[in-house]
């Protein structure tokens, strides 16, 4: 539905120049087929739908539309078959109520958002074809004037058309500010001034005044630059000066009066006999006056009721080349002399009703300050009504279309906000974490692990989003939010990115990849605050100005990049990366280091924010990983194919540099020399598993490792309650997540010292650390655990304080009370 609609939407902008192409019995044009196609998409709506969400604003359309029906029948009974045009006339408007019922149904806020990019693409056409006037002096040619028209009917409607979209690109300039926004509110004021339109000049200036009004200083410093860079196009385009100087215009008529009281019955056009009385008129806004006071009077005739819907152009005795009555150019009077008082009231009851809607939204809607996207479409609405004193703008379609669309879009962004708000009025959270994890849990680490508890301990009454990857067989598509379960919560999954294999290294990393299609695909959560969670620090780019709280959670140390087994592609140009972290610490409002050292470095790298750090331990799922009694050991062991009795060493971790899995195979080699009948489980897989198989082969060691591969985390807890030691052999560490489950299951742990284990490692019950990497060393010490029978408790009580259950309740009521102070603030 979003595609057909949005095609329906871009296209229309391109389809007024095929209005006097007619096929069909019904005499139908390409242009109405559209609002044809819209009105059936809203029929399939309703049909296929349970519950279609509705607006209040739809019932103001409803009642309106329903007022207007004995007016069809009015303008049928007076005008015959004539009069049929109420009817189009008020298909036309129903089909604009579609629109804005269809945009308010879009089935994912991030379609309505991709909604309001999309209608960006309804700009090319018609401003191909008004630079094609401009450089050809074509298009609406009166008298000596040359105005843009495009591929809309009338330069009038090219001007409303553009100033809708100075509207919207001047919003997406506050959330985005990049200069080509600029430079397309600059191109679409060109354009605006090309069609002298002063209608559009005028609603430009109220919506400049209605935006200055709502924006802080720096910004209505930034609206009065925009405007006063339109009044100097209009003071240098040579035809401009003249027009709003005298309103001179082509247009040289007389002035008629209508026959009087003697005509009787049914008025039609043949009653309506124009008694001319010569008058000269000269000038746009002395021609409008002229036909207001003409129309008033034949409104007099019929006060109440008017003439029927759409049947200006037939009782309006003054008349085009082409024997058609001129419109009223100002909607009021149109309904006034159509309608009569009953429809005037109605319909100016529409608009009040509307624009209450719109701006109580608005006021609801976040941010606080600034001109957020609905103040600025509730500007629009407003100019619209400016407009309306002087033009048919409720007649201009694709300006109907477009405005509606919006704002359906945007009510339906802010009751969807508004839904995580309880009824106290205080905010209820919103959780987005940045980093390439994956729907199924098929990327496996330390950092996954982490984000899998910290969802779990997030609060229920807040809504959780995760932008991440998808693996090849996934199944999500990319660059759409869905609802899926993550941790037994219900979490909103952008992936961004397909990957074939998330755990192996590719020649293109996949931070990069994931941090370009942030840059330039992701459908990110525009104009939203809540916290911002990253796990690594170059996705920040992609968030730019982007309102709410930013914590970055550094599991590593950045010293690490000088080391040459550090996995990372920035080890080779540690200079750029560091240029990039000066760039992006500022604009982190947290960042948490999982190791004291590196905490310590990060302070004397950033001396002038280095309150902004601080230490927070790596965490593990106390559920997952616990004690169990020793029975279960053989169990366990016989269900992971591992020998019932002698003695297990267990190695958890990618099969990559950084880990050293090469010092795993030498150590264990030196082991298997002391104790023969010794075995090694490794879990993890990696670009090395190839090359590490072979050495394993080479070693001698093929009958006496066990490649186990990815396992879940349940799967490793069994592991490690049926092993006697964790040999860890990484090159560097922080505070190693598998460590922390080895001591809580009660399993000792070899390790060099590295980060915090000496934190963690405190005593011989919870293993040995050893002050060198040599192989023989390790051997040794993995030697000494396995001859001590193994403690019943293990360094379970000594890691208990790192359980998730006991940080991140903790870590999750102070990062909400900082987003929320950042917020009042801001407010």
């Amino acid at each position: 539905m979003f595609e057909i609609l949005m095609t329906l939407l871009v296209t229309r902008s391109a389809l007024e120049i095929f209005t006097n192409v007619h096929f069909g019995p019904l005499q139908l044009n390409i242009p109405s087929l559209t609002g044809l196609a819209v009105l059936s998409l809203a029929a399939w709506l309703f049909v296929r739908r349970k519950k279609v969400a509705w607006h209040p604003i739809a019932t103001g359309w409803v009642v309106w539309l329903v007022v207007l029906i004995p007016f069809v029948f009015l303008s049928w009974r007076s005008f015959g078959r004539e009069g049929l045009m109420a009817a189009r006339e008020w298909v036309r408007l129903l089909s604009i109520a579609a629109v804005f019922l269809l945009a308010y149904n879009l089935p994912s806020r991030e379609g309505r958002r991709n909604g309001l990019r999309l209608l960006f693409f309804g700009l090319p056409i018609p401003l191909a074809a008004a630079l094609y006037q401009l450089i050809f002096r074509k298009g609406w040619v009166v008298g000596m004037e040359y105005r843009l028209m495009g591929t809309l009917s009338h330069p009038n409607s090219l001007g409303v058309f553009l100033l809708f979209f100075i509207a919207l690109t001047y919003w997406k300039s506050k959330i985005s500010p990049h200069p080509l926004w600029t430079i397309l509110i600059a191109i679409e004021m060109i354009f605006l001034v090309g069609t002298l339109n002063i209608g559009g000049f005028i609603m430009l200036a109220a919506l400049c005044a209605w935006i200055f009004l709502r924006e802080e200083p720096r910004g209505r410093m930034v609206v009065l630059g925009l405007f006063t860079l339109f009044a100097l196009m209009v003071l240098i385009n040579r035809q401009a000066p003249a027009k709003i100087k005298t309103f001179e215009t082509a247009v040289r008529t007389n002035r008629p009066a209508l026959v009087s009281d003697q005509t009787t019955g049914p008025i039609t056009p043949s009653k309506i006999i124009p008694a001319v009385r010569p008058r000269p008129i000269t000038g746009s806004l002395g021609w409008r006056f002229a036909n207001w006071d003409n129309l008033i009077g034949l409104w007099k005739k019929k006060p109440w009721l008017g003439y029927g819907l759409h049947m200006t152009s037939l009782i309006n005795p003054w008349k085009t080349d082409q024997k058609i009555g001129f419109a009223p150019h100002n909607d009021f009077i149109r309904y006034l002399l159509e309608t009569g008082a009953i429809g005037l009231v109605a319909f100016c009851g529409f608009i009040l009703f509307s624009s209450f809607q719109i701006l109580k939204a608005a006021r609801r809607a976040p941010p606080a300050r600034g001109a957020p996207l609905l103040w600025i479409l509730a500007g629009v609405f407003l100019a619209w009504q400016v407009g309306s004193l002087g033009d048919n703008l409720i007649s201009t379609t694709v300006f109907q279309f477009y405005l509606w669309a919006a704002l359906g879009f945007a009510l339906r962004e802010q009751k969807d906000g508004e839904d995580l708000h309880p009824a106290d009025g205080s905010p209820r959270p919103v959780w987005t974490t940045v980093y390439p994890i994956d729907d199924q849990g098929v990327k496996m680490g330390g950092v996954e692990t982490f984000i899998r508890q910290f969802v779990r301990s997030t609060p229920c009454d807040g809504e959780i989003r995760i932008i991440g990857i998808t693996a090849k067989n996934g199944g999500l598509k990319t660059g759409v939010w869905h609802s899926i379960s993550f941790e037994d919560k219900t979490v909103r999954f952008l992936p961004v990115l397909r990957v074939a294999d998330p755990n192996r290294r590719t020649r293109i990393p996949l931070f990069l990849r994931f941090t370009a299609a942030l840059l330039f695909r992701a459908n990110l959560p525009e104009g939203e605050g809540g916290l911002w969670l990253f796990h690594r620090i170059e996705p920040v780019l992609a968030f730019g100005r982007i309102p709410g709280t930013k914590i970055l959670f550094l599991h590593g140390d950045p010293r690490h990049l000088a080391d040459p087994r550090c996995e990372s592609r920035w080890r080779r140009i540690r200079r750029l990366y560091a240029r990039l972290e000066r760039r992006l610490i500022i604009r982190l409002d947290k960042v948490f280091v999982v190791s004291r050292p590196a905490l310590e470095a990060m302070r004397k790298l950033h001396p002038s924010r280095s309150n902004r750090f601080a230490f927070l331990p790596t965490v593990y799922d106390s559920a997952v990983f616990r004690l169990r009694p020793d029975a279960d050991r053989k169990a366990l062991r016989e269900r992971y194919d591992l020998p019932r009795e002698g003695p297990v060493v267990l190695s958890v971790g990618r099969l990559e540099a950084g880990k050293d899995p090469h010092l795993l195979l030498d150590a264990f080699r030196s082991l298997s020399a002391r104790h023969p009948g010794v075995r090694l489980a490794i879990v993890g897989c990696g670009g090395l598993e190839s090359a590490l198989k072979a050495k394993s082969e080479e070693l001698g060691l093929a009958e006496s490792v066990h490649w186990l591969g990815l396992r879940t985390p349940g799967e490793v807890a069994d592991l490690m309650t049926a092993a006697d030691a964790l040999l860890l052999t990484s090159a560097f560490e922080a505070m190693p997540v598998a460590v922390l489950e080895a001591l809580a299951c009660g399993l000792p742990v070899v390790s060099p010292d590295l980060g915090e284990l000496r934190s963690m490692v405190t005593n011989e019950t919870a293993g040995l650390l050893t002050a060198s990497r040599d192989p023989d060393e390790l051997a040794a010490a993995v030697a000494t655990v396995l001859a001590r029978p193994r403690p019943a408790g293990g360094g379970a009580s000594r890691v208990a304080e790192f359980a998730a259950d006991a940080v991140f309740p903790k870590l999750v009521a102070e990062l909400w009370e900082r987003a929320r102070t950042r917020a009042d603030e801001a407010s």
